[in-house]
């Protein structure tokens, strides 16, 4: 079975150049959920907790691609690929990803400009993710391009999206358990600290915190847990710090909601198998 390798200083894991891709993300759900999408396409992937870490990789291995979250602690995505351009100089091209909850035409403009190649939305779907990937491998010369995902949330809807959790279901209950998992490990710690860097002003980090629970809800199909940390984030980069603290509880709530159904699709007996 493939095997995903966190990347550490030094420990870098070297596999088929051209069937290689780093997942650069601070999120443990995206990143699972992203290297389980590209071994069932085919590549060996490693990953990164952080910007720092993707650049040792790329220093050491060569990659098909990066896929780089830009919203990250330390370093971002956008100090982290403008420093692999610096390294790279006229000669190696990395082809890199930009993965982002952002869709205006600023975000796109400060990919291109810190030098991404590709620009995807959150959540990353595997069928977008594959015309991606074989596309620019096709590709003489990269070229800035946006990829939407079908289904954001962007909607009310039922608590979980149905079809987004049998697409998980079919990557593997394995899968689907360990992302739950993960989720009840880390989502409240997440929420607390949120609500700490509102209640003490630190809104940048506000931001970071609230994008990262973006991310979460929105591989797990829970759009309107999605939605409320979407306006949190504006709430964050506006400087609405008194209207976040009300929205905070209805995220609270909502989670607690999102985790009840998590649970009964942990417990739910899956399809047998067909003869």
């Amino acid at each position: 079975m493939e095997q995903s390798h966190t990347v550490q200083p030094g420990q870098i894991h070297n596999v088929t150049p051209q069937l290689s891709v780093l997942v650069a993300d601070d999120n443990p759900v995206n990143r699972k959920l992203t290297v389980r999408y590209l071994q069932r396409l085919g590549y060996a992937a490693d990953e990164a907790a952080d910007g720092r870490e993707a650049v040792e990789a790329v220093k050491s291995t060569r990659y098909a691609a990066v896929l780089m979250d830009c919203e990250m602690p330390e370093m971002d995505g956008y100090q982290a690929t403008s420093e692999i351009r610096r390294m790279e100089g006229d000669g190696r091209h990395t082809l890199i990803v930009a993965i982002t909850a952002h869709d205006a035409d600023s975000d796109r403009a400060k990919c291109l400009t810190a030098g991404m190649d590709e620009f995807m939305t959150k959540p990353v779907r595997p069928e977008s993710l594959a015309r991606m990937l074989e596309g620019q491998a096709a590709a003489k010369q990269p070229a800035i391009a946006t990829t939407r995902e079908a289904g954001s949330p962007d909607d009310t809807g039922p608590v979980l999206d149905p079809e987004m959790i049998g697409e998980l279901r079919e990557e593997g209950q394995d899968l689907l358990d360990d992302l739950i998992e993960t989720f009840d490990r880390k989502t409240p710690a997440r929420i607390a600290e949120l609500a700490n860097q509102f209640a003490g002003g630190d809104l940048k980090a506000a931001s970071l915190s609230a994008h990262s629970l973006k991310g979460t809800a929105g591989n797990l199909g829970a759009k309107r847990m999605w939605r409320i940390c979407a306006a949190l984030d504006t709430m964050a980069r506006d400087g609405a710090v008194e209207q976040a603290a009300s929205l905070i509880g209805d995220l609270r709530a909502e989670y607690r909601l999102v985790q009840d159904a998590l649970h009964a699709e942990h417990s739910a007996p899956t399809a047998p198998a067909e003869a």
